[in-house]
């Protein structure tokens, strides 16, 4: 009875394609490795310029629905007080706590106005905070129209 050749691979062949499957494997978990840290980068840019968004947002509500905004610059506390509610800002080299928020931004500089003027106490009507954001420094410009009661209770 002669011997029949079964169609096969040498094992030196399935070597060489488990070599190659191997290499192409390494190279796909580096790609995906870099591909993970450049998302996990633009998370933290977008979470970071939406907090910067968030604070001017808050600010530019507080300013413009409360009849008195005061700065007390002996306590670093910011006061916005209307008939109904009042909120505090209380400001860090860091943090930045509106109750019930707290933004985590750095922050650089941080002046108040009133009528064009920059004061160190008492009323404001104008905001400019100096934000350090992944080593891009922005500045915010947060300001309101004053009305006649604001001049008759100053």
């Amino acid at each position: 009875m002669p011997i029949k050749k079964v169609k096969a691979f040498t094992l030196s062949e399935l070597l060489v394609v488990l070599g190659i499957t191997t290499i192409v494997v390494a190279i796909a978990y580096l790609v995906l490795g870099l591909v993970q840290g450049n998302i996990f980068r633009l998370q933290q840019n977008y979470k970071d310029s939406t907090q910067v968004q968030q604070l001017q947002q808050a600010l530019w509500i507080d300013l413009n629905t409360c009849n008195q905004a005061t700065n007390s610059n002996i306590d670093g506390i910011i006061r916005f007080k209307n008939e109904l509610d009042s909120v505090q800002y209380a400001f860090s080299d860091s943090l930045l706590v509106r109750y019930p928020d707290t933004f985590k931004i750095n922050i650089e500089e941080l002046k108040f106005y009133f009528d064009g003027t920059e004061i160190k106490n008492g009323n404001i009507d104008a905001i400019e905070v100096g934000v350090l954001n992944n080593s891009v420094q922005q500045s915010l410009f947060i300001f309101k129209e004053n009305d006649a009661a604001t001049y008759m209770n100053n």
